[in-house]
């Protein structure tokens, strides 16, 4: 049995979501805060899995079928970005270095927090369903369903594997975010990234 579309999943998959975004920053800032933070990995890579898994057996078109469905995602998505980077520049004006009992936006304190906004950053990007989906219907529409489910299984393990990295780059350099001006630097960049990532949502 080739091993081909397991490696076009794994590639494809990884080429979708290695660039900086709202979700992955998330990921980053929950493993500085050490609550939670490979809960939130495994929920953003299972929804991942979901979404590529819809994508690659052909459920895309459904929801290209609907363009009112885009449009009111795309707005929904835009507005809690623009909430989060809003907090987030806050927090970044009056930082005072990370610590255990800091309030974060974006650093979960209860398993709660942490499955809504990992459940949030997964689903409420309306380019994840365009862009993901589409692309992965069309890269596995090739394969008949045996290798299909391996290009899905491919496209998972880039998923689990980039998700927990970026947490575990969270706890590394959360010893780091101690400082406030790192703090400030660090979440500054963070809410500028939530609100160019609204921006593109709202014009695209």
């Amino acid at each position: 049995m080739t091993i081909a579309p397991y490696t076009q999943g794994f590639v494809l998959c990884l080429s979708l979501i290695v660039a900086i975004g709202p979700q992955n920053a998330f990921l980053i800032r929950a493993g500085a805060s050490c609550q939670y933070a490979y809960l939130a990995a495994w929920i953003s890579a299972l929804c991942d899995l979901f979404l590529i898994a819809l994508g690659a057996f052909g459920l895309g078109s459904v929801l290209t079928a609907i363009p009112a469905s885009v449009l009111v995602a795309r707005w929904a998505g835009a507005a809690y970005l623009c909430y989060l980077g809003a907090k987030t520049i806050r927090q970044a004006v009056h930082a005072a270095g990370f610590d255990a009992g800091s309030v974060d936006s974006l650093a979960p304190r209860t398993k709660m927090q942490t499955v809504r906004l990992a459940l949030g950053f997964a689903f409420l990007n309306p380019h994840v369903y365009i862009d993901t989906i589409g692309l992965m219907a069309a890269a596995g529409s090739r394969y008949n369903v045996p290798m299909r489910t391996l290009f899905v299984g491919g496209a998972a393990t880039g998923s689990f594997l980039w998700f927990n990295f970026l947490v575990t780059v969270g706890v590394l350099v959360g010893r780091w975010l101690e400082k406030a001006q790192a703090r400030r630097i660090f979440d500054g960049t963070v809410g500028l990234i939530l609100f160019g990532s609204a921006l593109w949502l709202a014009i695209g």
